[in-house]
């Protein structure tokens, strides 16, 4: 039932969608075209992931590893960009623009490496459920700063602190079967990154 209401509310959300996946296209053309400018930035970024992949190479079961440090990583990111939109949503549309940047450097660097056809079973696997998720995420984020940034005004326009407190309880409840359905995506994204991806580009 809930999982109905979420899906109804989607509808609601297209221009948000929109938005989310405009700015994460653009930090992914950033990524690429300015690799050179951005390196520095860009690597720094990296040094968590690296740090994150080398956590479980001498473990005794690394594909397991790996699949629960996604898994936690990306669900437990992906519900701090929902509810850290509250903060006028600057984090989840700097989220989108970083995660955009690292997608495009890493795409350009490994096609310049290897071939795009490379890159592309190391991302497509996983990333055609992961990438939509944290949009939709960071989307609910950036709906949530939005909400925010119109009470500001609510003083001056009669009646528009009321819609504005409707809508916040109502985006709140949406976060509830939102959780589950980020939780259940990415569950399905961590198994295929840490099996899938795993094999194709070891």
């Amino acid at each position: 039932m809930r999982l109905r209401l979420l899906f109804a509310d989607f509808r609601r959300m297209n221009k948000y969608f929109v938005a989310a996946a405009a700015v994460f296209i653009a930090g992914f053309v950033l990524g690429i075209e300015g690799s050179g400018r951005y390196a520095g930035f860009i690597e720094q970024q990296l040094k968590g992931l690296e740090h994150l992949a080398s956590t479980v190479q001498n473990k005794p079961n690394p594909q397991l590893w790996l699949f629960v440090l996604i898994f936690l990583n990306n669900v437990c990111k992906s519900l701090i960009f929902v509810y850290f939109g509250l903060f006028f949503g600057v984090l989840p549309i700097g989220v989108l623009v970083v995660n955009g940047m690292i997608l495009g450097y890493v795409a350009s660097a490994q096609a310049h490496n290897q071939s795009w056809w490379y890159v592309a079973k190391g991302i497509l696997p996983h990333g055609i459920i992961e990438i939509p998720a944290v949009i939709i995420a960071c989307a609910y984020g950036i709906r949530l700063g939005f909400i925010v940034l119109k009470g500001v005004g609510s003083p001056f326009v009669p009646g528009l602190g009321t819609r504005v407190r409707g809508e916040l309880i109502h985006t709140f409840k949406m976060t509830l079967p939102l959780a589950g359905l980020l939780t259940c995506a990415l569950l399905v994204a961590a198994a295929i990154e840490s099996t899938v991806t795993y094999w194709l580009v070891k």
